[in-house]
């Protein structure tokens, strides 16, 4: 996996700290995680899905915390 960059191509901390495949339902997978292949069948396997296509990679300057409440004010709505 290259650098983290953010939405302008930017690097601030390139240090991979997680994945969220998907939508915000479903979890975010670390480094731990991530000797999988993007198919269906391997996504199951470390309890996630590919539904949208979408991926969320965060670098180690992400707040965990402050990531979770963007979508919880979205399902508040």
């Amino acid at each position: 996996m290259g650098g983290v960059t953010d939405g302008k191509g930017n690097v601030k901390d390139s240090s991979f700290k997680a994945v969220q495949i998907c939508g915000t339902s479903d979890d975010c997978l670390t480094e731990g995680h991530l000797d999988f292949s993007l198919h269906f069948d391997s996504l199951k396997k470390v309890g996630t899905m590919l539904v949208s296509g979408r991926l969320i990679i965060m670098n180690k300057s992400t707040c965990m915390v402050k990531h979770c409440k963007v979508f919880y004010a979205v399902y508040a709505e």
